[in-house]
């Protein structure tokens, strides 16, 4: 984003769901929510100061026949790294079971629990898979090991070129049965990857893996933005040479132009109810930030009318306030704007170049970049300013940070081993994992909102 910033405010001054997956969830057995001491406990810890991560076991998952074996070993493979990566489980195979305990496990519909009974482990989690055709059957069985007892239990069917999104799905599923909270298992990231001058929008889910290419434009697309449903993808691109707005229907996978107004319609932000999106765009010699219907696309109301360049537009969560990217007092800085144009304030003032802020899902921060011995770090801070935190430190230019839906992780485009790539870290800054690792220059990250 701050490499199409500076390029478009050089020029201006001197000019649902991603893909439709048709999945069928069935009750395994009667759904229920458990209440059990240590479900409530791991609540608790969630919001502490430090998260202990939850023991939970995984059983080698079931199979019909000898084709059904590899996808089996899949199914489980994806799901201990969703639950791993996620940071409320530690999470145990085969190799740390009781004794007794695998052959416990071979009678489906009643698993014997006893030789859990002084385990570490305080759930397990047991499942199948059978082929029918080009379909997947695939399920779970939840168990508290500390009560002794069934939890709960879904089935899933779906093509199995879906098999990934139903092992997304089921990790997310038994991360909200035991902790209360909505999982991002099975999420996405849209970026751009940028292949010798052509920049094109790829997606990856939560985990770094099943990419997917959404544009084929053989041009320029920037700072893709997803609608709050998933539905649509917006993005700025200059196939016509003009950087114009478009929009990328998920279910339809078409695309149309939103506005092609003179100059740049870049730096996209949908507001929480979908009905607006918040732009940058040309205003005489100067770039603004405007806001415009996100069906029609006319008619922008620009929220500012002095001052000096401005970029990178975010809405607040309950649609009442925007930050933004201004270079007004001199040095580009962050602010923050009622969505009327009133009660606007300056929140950054440490460091000469700070960009790309990202008001956090929870409400309670936003995410920037900024530059540091001439390099950008990710920092966050409380939405007037206060509580600043640098999150990144060395390795590069780390910038174009962008949070899950769940507001526990934050993904961010890093060139810190030679080539820009798209990296995750805690909210906290911990935990740095490395998404993308191709040859080519991948940037500007977007996650996306839930997939029910």
């Amino acid at each position: 984003m701050i490499r199409m910033i500076k390029s478009l405010m050089n020029q201006n001054k001197t000019i649902h769901h991603m893909q439709s997956f048709l999945i069928s969830l069935v009750c395994l057995l009667s759904v229920f929510f458990h209440s059990s001491l240590w479900a409530r406990r791991i609540r608790i810890e969630i919001y502490g100061p430090e998260l202990i991560p939850f023991p939970i076991a995984i059983a080698p998952f079931h199979f019909s026949d000898g084709s059904s074996q590899f996808i089996a070993n899949q199914v489980r493979t994806i799901l201990v790294n969703d639950l791993e990566i996620s940071g409320f489980f530690k999470v145990s195979g085969p190799d740390d079971f009781p004794p007794g305990a695998m052959a416990s496990l071979k009678d489906q519909e009643s698993v014997d629990l006893t030789p859990w009974e002084f385990h570490q482990s305080e759930a397990l989690v047991t499942g199948g898979v059978t082929i029918n055709g080009d379909q997947i059957e695939t399920y779970f069985r939840l168990f508290d090991l500390v009560e002794q007892s069934f939890v709960t239990g879904l089935k899933y069917t779906a093509p199995q070129e879906d098999l990934r999104d139903v092992s997304h799905r089921m990790a997310d599923e038994i991360t909200f049965h035991l902790t209360g909270q909505v999982g991002v298992a099975h999420t996405k990231i849209a970026f751009i990857r940028d292949r010798n001058g052509i920049k094109e929008i790829y997606t990856i889910d939560f985990d770094g893996r099943g990419l997917n290419m959404l544009t084929r434009h053989e041009s320029i697309c920037l700072s893709p933005a997803w609608s709050p449903d998933g539905g649509q993808i917006a993005y700025t691109c200059f196939r016509k040479r003009n950087p114009d707005l478009y929009l990328y229907d998920n279910i339809k996978k078409n695309h149309r132009i939103l506005s092609s107004r003179e100059g740049v319609n870049g730096a996209p932000s949908w507001s929480p109810d979908g009905n607006k999106i918040a732009l940058m765009m040309r205003r005489g010699d100067r770039t603004g930030i405007a806001i415009i219907d996100s069906i029609k696309g006319n008619n922008p109301i620009f929220l500012t009318t002095r001052g000096g360049n401005e970029a990178s537009p975010t809405w607040s969560p309950d649609g009442q306030r925007l930050a933004f990217m201004s270079d007004r007092s001199g040095t580009p800085q962050i602010y923050t704007i009622r969505a009327n144009g009133r009660d606007l304030n300056r929140i950054t003032f440490e460091g000469q170049y700070n960009a790309s802020p990202a008001w956090s899902p929870l409400s309670d921060r936003i995410a920037f970049c900024g530059m540091v011995d001439g390099k950008f770090d990710i920092f966050t801070c409380k939405p007037d300013g206060t509580d600043l935190k640098r999150l990144t430190r060395g390795g590069g230019n780390n910038e174009d940070p962008t949070w899950s839906p769940d507001g526990r992780f934050i993904a961010f485009s890093s060139d810190r081993s030679g080539t820009s790539h798209i990296y995750c870290i805690n909210a906290n800054g911990a935990n740095l994992r490395q998404l993308t690792f191709s040859a080519y220059e991948e940037m500007e990250p977007s996650w996306s909102p839930y997939f029910f």
